[in-house]
């Protein structure tokens, strides 16, 4: 297992490059030219030119990405186009509020899916198995911001039982060691400050939530209705084992490596979701970002978080093929 996790990993810089390259070229390819946006609306021929070879747009395309793949590899993610700030540092700012909002709304979303669709398999034909089937059509089906806006219209504006929107509570933000807000507020011995800001965490989570727990939901149901026509699943409730005991220990696991996968694969829908999420909510984080960068044809910026955002995809899906020798002993690396 050892020998093909550092085979897969050896792949990862492969994959990286040509991503970085795809990245560069389709970015150049789109209409509209950053040196006249930047320059302004009224800005003439003579400064948009000068602003193109402020940003080294004017040089050839393979020499701006040599230059960019070096800045790559010393670390250097390259300035933003927008207002001079080192990418990286716009980055790191904004980092721990979409990993405040993406790990507990990846977690909710995986634990709910896998808990409807164990209860729609057990009790297939029922009200529960329909209940969750149409439950989770609509968690696919139902567009993001939609249901993030019907969430703050019911919770927010009616109920008034949570924020409208934002990440900070009324104190304004924390300075703490983590960057997340509801952890540094417990570091920091202030559990109002940090019950506030998981209060304004509520409604994004569920809603970044509600994709990948009709995903696994169905998954789930669907793997285990397979395994449960299985002869050893038979041959276990023949012996007089109960249900509980036969679904936990026999049937789930089986079912898992499905699952499993499906997680891996809604890593990518997760990083869409969280920018429709994040703009809907007001949320500061990378989501935003990237709606923000994109519009402004900020090239560098947009080049390092799609390129982040493959790094991340890449390396879930060498986790998750690692796990499958865990969920299931059978499963030998060669």
């Amino acid at each position: 297992m050892l020998r093909y996790a550092l085979r897969q990993l050896a792949y990862l810089p492969m994959v990286l490059l040509g991503a970085s390259l795809l990245i560069f070229l389709l970015l150049r390819a789109l209409p509209g030219d950053p040196a006249a946006l930047l320059a302004g609306e009224w800005a003439t021929e003579e400064q948009v030119v000068r602003v193109r070879q402020q940003l080294h747009l004017d040089e050839p395309l393979y020499v701006q990405y040599v230059a960019w793949l070096g800045d790559l590899l010393r670390g250097n993610l390259g300035r933003s186009f927008r207002n001079g700030e080192l990418v990286s540092t716009e980055v790191a700012a904004r980092l721990p509020a979409t990993v405040e909002l993406a790990v507990p709304a990846l977690v909710l979303g995986v634990a709910a899916g896998l808990v409807l669709g164990l209860l729609a398999a057990t009790f297939r034909g029922t009200w529960w198995d329909n209940g969750v089937m149409v439950l989770s059509l609509a968690g696919i089906a139902v567009p993001v911001f939609w249901m993030g806006l019907m969430l703050i219209m019911l919770f927010s504006v009616k109920l008034t039982w949570l924020p409208l929107g934002g990440r900070f509570p009324a104190e304004g933000a924390l300075t703490g060691p983590t960057g997340f807000l509801v952890l540094d507020g417990i570091l920091a011995g202030r559990p109002a400050y940090a019950w506030d800001a998981a209060r304004h965490l509520v409604l994004p989570v569920i809603t970044l939530a509600l994709f990948p727990m009709a995903t696994v939901a169905r998954v789930t149901r669907s793997s285990l209705l397979e395994v449960l026509q299985q002869d050893y699943i038979r041959t276990a409730r023949a012996k007089g084992l109960a249900r509980v005991p036969v679904l936990m220990r026999h049937a789930l696991r089986n079912a898992l490596i499905p699952v499993v996968t499906i997680v891996g694969i809604s890593i990518g829908p997760l990083v869409g979701g969280a920018v429709l999420t994040e703009t809907v909510y007001g949320w500061p984080g990378l989501g935003r970002y990237v709606v923000a960068v994109v519009i402004g044809r900020d090239f560098p910026a947009v080049q390092a978080l799609v390129l982040f955002a493959a790094l991340l995809f890449a390396t879930a899906n060498v986790l998750v093929d690692l796990s499958y020798a865990l969920i299931d002993p059978r499963i030998r690396f060669e």
